[in-house]
């Protein structure tokens, strides 16, 4: 697996070119194609190297800023204006922009020769690639290592740059040396990439919150980020407990690839192997702040903890725990190791993450940041606030408690997007809010809606969550996404906003999500999905899906979820040939990963005793339901 295919996009062939022989930009509906070889007239000024090319010889490199003008630099000069060309530079350039002109080896090349080129977009996202004197390398990672919004502007940027290079080399040191007297140093500084904020509920079922079809609970501040959003109807976590599922959302991996399948291999005297890199490291690398707040579950011992993976703050538990009163408290401002003791009797996990998360991102400033708020509602033991019990008179019980929970939940995640409106860093966000896992009904009473199976299964219930994405400008807004994602793809997804690329050695199980979500790939992120837990495995490919789980017959059960996403009608002894052919696709990708970890006695006996109450509930179920 290329471990840069998340970054590079999936199909290169649809990559529009940025230009023909004479430098112009043809209409964006017009199909080009994928490597374009631009053309260029023979230039004796680029013939021998001048002055400045002697000069910076002995340079190890040189670096060249030139400003050009946002209003169509060469307009006036006879070039394309926008009444001549629609996507022209008038339209697309309201602002000004910079392009700074990275010359190696060591000094302006004559023509055709490769250099370095970077451009900045003034009030967008950092855009930037390496090119070669005529033609842009690399392009195939255009519409994913660029922001979706700008493909247009960058066109037009690639266009003034090339028009720029036409200059003699001592214009352009003339122009550097006017801008050092005339323009500010700030007017070269870059708009900052996009900040990630990635918000993980614990044990929320696809059928609790008010934004999903049939929601229970309201959730009004969680319903608004869908309207200005987009809302899946096929999300997948990919491991369905809380520590192996936590791993792909910082990873991008399968945890099972990392060993990681149950909780308990990321307990006590073990965690996260200290050799991945995590989404927080491969963003502090690039030069963001970076702070984890809530539940942690990715190792106990002080190695594993954030403020070694990646992160600069953290500021939460490091395993589950109870809402009042948590323990294995830890706030890094005090004690990166050493857990505190939380005596204030009106301290209330949500709350308290939110209020944190509220200053971290203060006090952020113009830097880039990443925050991973991680709250423990609604996971059990249920407590919430008499004031939000309140909120759920007509309710009783455990049922109250769960939604009261809720409720704080998405008061606490209202707060923190008031706060993005209130700073005018809505635009400039991407938000990714998910579930952990499938909701264990049996336990808090989550809904699952129509969906089979809980947490802890490889039901559509234990697997498929509520999942929202938010990018004002970028992603579409009040829209669904209806084609299968996948925990693993919101590291990917993260990182091509964050404009910073996948190292080689980093590899990754997921895919960038930006095409697919702003329509320029109409096709599937993933054709098929694994899961393995211990004993229970399933594959999805396409709309079939083959799994072995507990709750269910004892052998493999294929179902068609285009048909039967409740996954009530097992097709297997009717199509024993799509039977077979997914079970050799699992078992070819089970091949490539390691034994089993998890098959310590503890494990064993608190899967038995899950089990027996999952089964229970089931059986009670199925009575009512006669």
């Amino acid at each position: 697996m290329n471990p840069n295919a998340a970054i590079e996009g999936r199909r290169p062939e649809s990559i529009p070119a940025l230009g023909d022989a004479q430098g112009r930009v043809p209409p964006a509906d017009k199909g080009l194609k994928a490597r374009p070889q631009i053309a260029r007239k023979p230039d004796s000024r680029w013939t021998g190297p001048s002055a400045l090319d002697r000069g910076a010889a002995n340079e190890p490199a040189s670096q060249i800023q030139v400003m050009l003008s946002g209003v169509s630099p060469w307009a006036k000069a006879g070039g394309d204006t926008e009444s001549k060309h629609p996507g022209g530079c008038q339209r697309d350039l309201p602002q000004a922009f910079h392009g700074v002109l990275h010359c190696a080896p060591r000094r302006l090349r004559p023509r055709g020769a490769p250099f370095r080129m970077t451009a900045i977009l003034k009030g967008s996202s950092r855009t930037k690639y390496h090119a070669p004197r005529v033609c842009p390398l690399g392009m195939n990672r255009f519409s994913s290592s660029i922001s979706p919004s700008s493909i247009t502007r960058t066109r037009t940027i690639w266009l003034a740059l090339r028009r720029a290079m036409s200059l003699r080399p001592t214009c352009i040191l003339a122009l550097l040396l006017l801008s050092s007297f005339g323009i500010p140093h700030s007017s070269f500084a870059a708009a900052p990439p996009a900040n990630i904020l990635l918000i993980v509920l614990d044990d929320i079922g696809y059928g609790d919150p008010g934004f999903q079809p049939g929601g229970r609970v309201p959730t009004p501040r969680m319903d608004a980020l869908a309207k200005k959003g987009l809302r899946f109807t096929q999300a997948y976590c990919a491991a369905p407990y809380c520590a192996p599922s936590r791993v792909a959302l910082l990873t991008g991996r399968y945890p099972v690839v990392l060993g990681h399948e149950e909780n308990y291999s990321l307990q006590g005297e073990r965690g996260l192997h200290l050799g991945t890199r995590t989404l927080a490291d491969l963003l502090r690398g690039a030069g963001y702040a970076t702070c984890a707040i809530g539940k942690w579950h990715l190792g106990d011992q002080p190695q594993f903890r954030p403020t070694q993976r990646g992160f600069d703050a953290f500021y939460g538990t490091v395993q589950n725990s109870e809402y009042y009163h948590p323990r294995n408290f830890v706030d890094s401002r005090v004690s990166p190791d050493t857990p505190l003791e939380i005596k204030d009797d009106a301290f209330y996990t949500t709350t308290a993450y939110a209020d944190r998360a509220v200053e971290w991102i203060a006090a952020a400033g113009a830097r880039p940041w990443f925050l991973y708020l991680a709250f423990n509602a609604v996971h059990s033991p249920l407590q919430a606030p008499q004031s939000y019990l309140g909120r759920f008179p007509q309710l009783e019980g455990q049922a109250r408690q769960f939604a009261a929970c809720l409720a704080a939940a998405d008061d606490a995640v209202g707060r923190v997007l008031d706060l993005l409106r209130e700073r005018d860093l809505e635009k400039s966000t991407l938000v990714l809010l998910i579930s952990d896992n499938g909701g264990p009904t049996w336990d808090t009473g989550a809904s699952n809606g129509s969906l089979n199976g809980f947490k802890g299964e490889l039901w559509e219930g234990g697997v498929r969550v509520p999942m929202l994405a938010s990018w004002p400008g970028v992603l579409p807004s009040g829209e669904v996404y209806e084609h299968p994602v996948c925990a693993i793809d919101l590291v990917p997804t993260a990182l091509a906003a964050a404009e910073v690329a996948v190292p080689r050695d980093v590899p990754l199980d997921g895919v960038n999500l930006l095409p697919h979500l702003t329509g320029q790939n109409s096709a599937r992120p993933h054709q098929t999905l694994f899961w393995r837990m211990a004993v229970q495995w399933a594959v999805r490919d396409g709309d079939w899906k083959l799994h072995l789980s507990n709750g269910g017959s004892g052998q493999p059960e294929l179902y068609d979820l285009a048909t039967d996403p409740g996954e009530t009608r097992d097709l297997a002894p009717a199509q024993p040939e799509k039977r077979q052919e997914l079970q050799s696709m699992y078992e070819r990708w089970n091949a490539t990963l390691p034994a089993p970890t998890d098959v310590m006695p503890i494990n064993a006996e608190a899967k038995k005793r899950d089990f027996i109450r999952a089964n229970a509930f089931r059986e009670q179920q199925r009575k009512q339901a006669k």
